[in-house]
């Protein structure tokens, strides 16, 4: 992978966020990926 995973489906989950709950913007990134299910950690960049 060459750079963070963009996730589109979600928005961000910080209430004082001003993209917060907005779906697609590009902003909500996967950090790393956990278990053998390949759970994602995710993190938004607008935080």
């Amino acid at each position: 992978m060459d750079g963070p995973e963009i996730v589109l489906d979600v928005g961000c989950v910080n209430p004082e966020c001003e993209h917060f709950g907005i779906k697609g913007l590009g902003n909500v990134v996967v950090r790393r990926r956990y278990g053998t299910s390949g759970i994602r950690f995710l993190s938004a960049l607008s935080a």
